[in-house]
């Protein structure tokens, strides 16, 4: 007879700033905890406090909460849960979500079903809706039945469950968790337990809100696990059913190979060409099992997925031409895997540069790259017709790098450029077609068209004016015209009537502000209109050094320095200078109208003050050049995020000809001359006055965007036995010096979680930051660059954890100080140049004036000229 009604077990690992709220909840949210509930924790070895916080809640309820403690090396979570098998004494088990989250509600829904189909099924569950990142941007899972009971016999689809929204009862369960799975076990566990009555209930009204259960990281791929996982997965259930795969496990198979198949080199993970032949009878030998339609229907699998498994079944691959209906058809046998001519051609960028049309977009297909082409047919009024082909881009750093499944590539995306020619007072017509070709053969389709945001144009916003054009977009064809104001207005007004009918959120200020845009363009539209803005909280970066120079020029140029008023800066330069208020009126209008936004970050957010009011109605109103001044030197490969197809940069400064180079012949994909060396402006108005003081400047992590990331990090405890390293503090003490600690702006919000006691925290401009300080310590942040620009002492004190690709530069060949790994190795090296006056040894400045192009105080000019030129 079971003690409890249900055992809940939840795992604890370094949760403090979760564990108090999770334990709360579970007993809150169970008003009969003291008398049906049986709480068990596991805690890994937490050393942040979350294991003192659970004995507390132990200390108070003793006989409902088991709390257990396992320090030793991680085994996986099959393991911890195995340990709880013997302390259980409920009689249904649940095995909490900390990832997740339930409804207050949860818990009472799931006890009556429970009581209700306690005869019926051994498994009562919820529906799961899993999200990505902060933001609950949900992904579609499949449409739940509203029959309470799920008979898998007939509900196949509904076979793949989550053991975190599952009440299991304890009496059916009779095989623990394996050990040596690492993605499958609870699908194997949950998988056991369904066999023995093909049922299960589920709660209709009550959702489980959690992250995706896999991670698609190649590292994550060993011989180990695909050995595993088909035997101990695969085979086991195989033998359990002696071979009669049924309808719903099928499904769970097709489901689990979904990661067996993302390998993308086998050759990165097996040895010999027997392994590899070995993988493929495994693989096969399951395939075998499956029936087509279970692959085909298999709603919770990526069509990507579910297409190459066919084609590894069938064997084939072939593509149907259909010449006379402009039509091609991607098969493996007769399952469809693509209609090409279906496809939809997305529009990255379009946009009038002089006399040039420049449009870019993609498509992603099954057909290899080599067999594709877009082009654009350009129609005049006479009938006469010109052909342009676009140049075929890649981006394998990006999200659009080709899809390759066991060293098979699936998915070719098709990245393109055109550059098209404008004449004066051209008045044309522009149709894009995507081109098959084969064996000599083209055959044109005339593909659907959409925009991606920030494209230039939308399906609101359908049209743009500039250098005395209109061009815009409608059905299937792009058009080019002469201004008119009286087309304007026709255009402007049916983009109006779209916006309303849409009905989207924003709404009445997308109108309010196109109207307005459009009964000022005929007063405004020759004004040359700059704005420059560093972020919207901060200045002090490049964009107020060039303000300041660009200020001074004469050149009938209106320019606009843009800051949120509540920023520290505003009021320091609001003394000389007339500052916009970021987000206000007169923000929002000069950015419709400006010619040239110069900015230090590349932030939508922080360039577009409609980011995140729909900016999709405003596209088309600003045409403006994006000229970005950098915030650091760029020493990493960055073109993963600072692509041409999502940031489109009309001007890319830079310091170094080495930094330049890496971009011009990296994978970002801009036209040479976008990416000049000028110099940064900020370093025009460096000076040296050093004050004793040692500058800890590290930069930040990507992956540590969340509290509970931040607070268990190995860097933020290296960081605080640094700033309070008693020999350190002793001998800064002794001879005079002050540790100075700059947090990067994206770690202030953690501020509270740092140590501070020894060090003084620095809030004031960089430029009086790098003047003062008498040495610089940091990782991998580009400051660096600025400090040794004065040729004062660097170090860098790294711990190989960098969220950058590596690039160009080599911190041991090319950088301005010693590399170091160790703390005492660090406070060694402080003392000896705190010793030694703080002198930049020989070596190290040698190497400045070789990175550097230019030394003087010209960038502003040289940034200004350019811009006026350009």
């Amino acid at each position: 007879m079971s003690d409890f009604k249900l055992s809940i077990i939840d795992i604890i690992n370094n949760d403090i700033l979760s564990v108090k709220q999770r334990i709360e909840y579970i007993i809150e949210s169970n008003s009969d905890f003291k008398l049906n509930i049986q709480l068990i924790l596991i805690d890994l070895g937490s050393s942040d406090g979350s294991y003192e916080i659970a004995q507390e809640f132990k200390e108070k309820y003793p006989e409902n909460i088991v709390l257990l403690q396992n320090n030793e090396k991680y085994e996986g979570m099959g393991h911890y849960y195995n340990l709880a098998f013997e302390h259980i004494r409920g009689e249904w088990v649940h095995f909490f979500d900390n990832e997740g989250e339930l409804p207050f509600n949860a818990f009472l829904n799931a006890k009556r079903y429970m009581k209700k189909y306690h005869d019926e099924v051994d498994i009562v569950s919820f529906p799961v809706k899993y999200y990505r990142g902060k933001f609950k941007a949900f992904i579609p899972k499949i449409e739940y039945s509203n029959e309470d009971i799920i008979d898998l016999t007939k509900d196949y689809n509904h076979s793949t469950i989550h053991l975190g929204a599952s009440f299991i009862k304890y009496d059916a369960i009779e095989n623990r968790f394996s050990e040596e799975l690492v993605d499958c076990e609870k699908t194997l566990f949950l998988t056991e337990i369904l066999l023995k009555k093909d049922k299960y209930a589920l709660v209709n009204n009550v959702f489980l809100e959690t992250l995706p259960q896999y991670k698609y990281d190649q590292d994550f791929y060993t011989k180990d696990y695909v050995n595993n996982k088909f035997e101990l997965f695969f085979n086991h259930l195989i033998v359990k059913t002696n071979g009669n795969i049924s309808n719903y496990l099928q499904y769970i198979f097709a489901n689990e190979l979904t990661q067996i198949i993302r390998i993308a080199d086998l050759n990165s993970i097996y040895d010999t060409k027997d392994e590899i032949e070995g993988f493929w009878n495994q693989l096969y030998a399951i395939l075998d099992k499956l029936e087509f339609e279970y692959l085909e229907v298999h709603e919770e699998m990526p069509r990507i997925v579910r297409s190459f498994l066919v084609y590894l079944k069938n064997d084939d691959f072939h593509v149907e031409l259909q010449p006379e209906k402009s039509k091609v058809f991607v098969k493996s046998d007769d399952y469809l895997i693509n209609s090409l001519h279906f496809h939809k051609i997305r529009i990255d960028i379009v946009e009038i540069i002089g006399d040039t049309l420049n449009l870019s977009g993609s498509l992603s297909s099954n057909c290899d790259y080599r067999n594709l082409s877009v082009k654009i047919i350009k129609e005049f009024p006479n009938s006469k017709k010109e052909e342009f082909i676009a140049k075929y881009v890649e981006y394998p750093t990006t999200n659009r790098a080709k899809q390759t499944f066991l060293g098979i590539t699936w998915e070719f995306p098709y990245n393109f450029d055109f550059k098209i020619p404008l004449k004066k007072d051209e008045k044309s017509t522009l149709n894009l077609r995507l081109v098959y070709h084969e064996n000599g053969n083209e055959l044109e389709m005339d593909n659907h068209i959409m925009f991606r945001e920030f494209a230039g144009l939308s399906i609101y916003g359908n049209y743009l004016i500039k250098n005395d054009r209109i061009f815009y977009f409608r059905g299937r064809t792009f058009y080019v015209e002469p201004y008119s104001y009286k087309t304007m207005i026709k255009l402007e007004f049916k983009s109006l009537f779209r916006i309303l009918k849409a009905h989207g959120p924003f709404l009445g200020k997308a109108i309010f502000y196109r109207l307005l845009h459009l009964v000022l363009y005929p007063f405004w539209r020759n004004r040359k209109i700059w704005l420059f803005i560093d972020r919207d909280t901060f200045a002090d970066d490049n964009a107020e050094h060039l303000f300041k120079y660009c200020i001074k020029q004469d050149d009938g140029i209106e320019k606009y320095f843009i800051l949120n008023k509540d920023s520290p800066d505003f009021e320091r330069l609001s003394k000389d200078y007339k500052i916009v208020p970021f987000g206000s009126f007169k923000h929002r209008i000069k950015y419709l109208f400006s010619e040239k936004i110069m900015i230090s970050q590349v932030t939508r957010g922080i360039l577009n003050p409609f980011t995140h009011e729909n900016s999709y109605n405003y596209e088309g109103l600003n045409t403006y050049k994006f000229c970005f001044l950098q915030h650091g030197v760029t020493k990493d490969d960055i073109s993963w995020w600072i692509k041409k197809f999502h940031k489109n940069l009309y001007l890319f400064v830079t310091v170094s000809d080495l930094e330049r180079d890496s971009m011009v012949n990296g994978h970002y994909n801009y036209e040479e001359f976008r990416i000049p060396v000028l110099g940064f402006p900020r370093y025009d108005n460096l000076s040296n006055d050093p004050k004793n003081e040692i500058l800890f400047m590290p930069t930040w992590r990507r992956d540590l965007d969340t509290p509970e990331e931040i607070i268990n990090s190995d860097f933020l405890k290296n960081i605080n036995s640094f700033l309070n390293n008693e020999k350190l503090n002793k001998a800064a003490n002794e001879m005079g010096y002050t540790l100075v600690f700059r947090p990067h702006p994206e770690l202030w919000k953690f501020l509270d979680y740092f140590n501070l006691e020894h060090v003084k925290l620095s809030e004031g401009p960089y430029q009086e930051m790098f003047k003062t300080a008498s040495v610089m310590i940091t990782d991998y942040s580009s400051v660096a660059f600025d400090f040794a620009y004065l040729k004062k002492p660097v170090i860098y004190y790294q711990d190989g954890n960098y969220h950058y690709g590596e690039g160009y530069y080599d911190y041991e060949t090319m950088g301005f100080g010693k590399v170091i790994f160790d703390e005492d190795e660090l406070v060694d090296k402080v003392i000896e140049y705190m010793k030694n006056d703080c002198v930049m040894e020989e070596e190290y400045k040698r190497r400045v004036d070789s990175f550097f192009k230019f030394t003087d105080r010209n960038n502003c000019k040289r940034v200004y000229e350019w811009l006026l030129e350009h």
